[in-house]
């Protein structure tokens, strides 16, 4: 979709998918082999069109999976991915949120839909605030302004810091102590390939510590 800071992301569903061919199903360190079948359901059309126009198609798209499966990954795109795919899973006021990304997403939607704003325009749809939990936020990569709608919206609000002292398990358990833990999948977790928990403001972070973060918290799927 159009809109975006970050062009050609239209290109990263085949990416991944020429990635994950690479990967084998066994876990040598838990010992244990993945025994799933998953169904590919193709692209959906949304090269060079708004996030306006993106919205239907990826909401319908996303609406027919999660009513059929059990769990639906939504791969590629960018930022403006995350509204229409939160509405693919209903009721809205029900839908719990991770995201795993430098930036707040809460600048203004007056001037429209972008990738800069679904966090926004969800709350705005009327997604609770409490139902939200960001992750990996950088410093100077956002504003006062959005710190202070996070905290009165009940935002969970969690820092590049918090993820290295304390562990993004130890975070989400701390959040939903009582949710049943399960792996979240979101392709807004990296600014660069190989800073997965870093914007480009940050300077040297360590895209190998933030990756052991993450296979960490795959593991919850397992216990």
């Amino acid at each position: 979709m159009e809109a975006t800071v970050t062009p050609a992301r239209y290109a990263a569903p085949a990416v991944i998918r020429d990635t994950l061919r690479r990967f084998s199903t066994y876990d040598v360190e838990t010992g244990r082999e993945l025994a799933l079948r998953i169904s590919d359901h193709g692209d959906v059309p949304v090269q060079g069109i708004s996030p306006e126009e993106g919205f239907a198609p990826i909401r319908d798209a996303a609406l027919g999976c999660t009513s059929k499966h059990g769990l639906t990954l939504l791969l590629g795109g960018h930022n403006a991915v995350t509204r229409p795919a939160a509405h693919g899973l209903v009721p809205l006021d029900r839908v719990g949120l991770i995201t795993l990304d430098a930036h707040f997403d809460l600048r203004d939607t007056d001037e429209g839909l972008m990738n800069g704003n679904p966090i926004q325009a969800l709350l705005e749809d009327g997604l609770p605030g409490r139902n939200i939990c960001q992750i990996g936020l950088a410093p100077f990569a956002n504003t006062g302004r959005m710190h202070r709608t996070a905290a009165e919206q009940g935002i969970g609000v969690y820092t590049i810091r918090d993820c290295r002292e304390r562990g993004i398990v130890r975070i989400l358990a701390g959040r939903a102590p009582d949710a049943r833990p399960y792996r979240c999948a979101d392709d807004r977790f990296r600014h660069r390939r190989d800073r997965p928990l870093a914007s480009r403001r940050t300077g040297r972070a360590s895209g190998r510590n933030a990756g052991r973060h993450v296979l960490r918290s795959g593991a919850l799927s397992w216990r």
